[in-house]
């Protein structure tokens, strides 16, 4: 019987154990929506903030983010000009990215409403020779 029950044990500790394995792999294996690299820096101020496929409102909106939503770009500004908007190219590795990027207009962000950017905690302005607008 005490062989029966240290069995019925072992069993059950192996279940444990593997069940705790799968959760760790499926979290380790899902990946964040936007990437967290990039030397500048912007929050979300729009509650919901869209992220599009390009830089053109009419676009595919790729995701939607919170208002305080942190995200990270390579710096580069864009000028729709037949809309009056610029975009800022955000770090984007989700479902529907451009490349790995996204585009937010940047009233709906904080340091790109004001035509600033924040280049690794430093604010310039847009354009710069740290924040490019083309």
């Amino acid at each position: 019987m005490k062989e029966v029950a240290r069995r019925v044990k072992a069993a059950g500790l192996a279940c444990v154990l593997t069940a705790g394995l799968t959760v760790g792999a499926t979290v380790f294996a899902a990946t964040p929506a936007l990437a967290s690299n990039g030397p500048c820096t912007d929050v979300a101020t729009a509650q919901p903030t869209a992220v599009h496929w390009t830089t053109s409102e009419a676009s595919q909106t790729v995701k939607f983010l919170n208002s305080g939503s942190i995200v990270t770009g390579p710096c580069d500004y864009i000028n729709n000009t037949s809309e009056n908007h610029w975009y800022m190219r955000v770090n984007y590795i989700g479902p529907n990215n451009n490349n790995g990027y996204g585009y937010i207009w940047v009233q709906r962000l904080y340091f790109g409403s004001a035509h600033q950017c924040d280049f690794d905690g430093t604010v310039y302005a847009i354009p710069s020779s740290a924040c490019h607008l083309s």
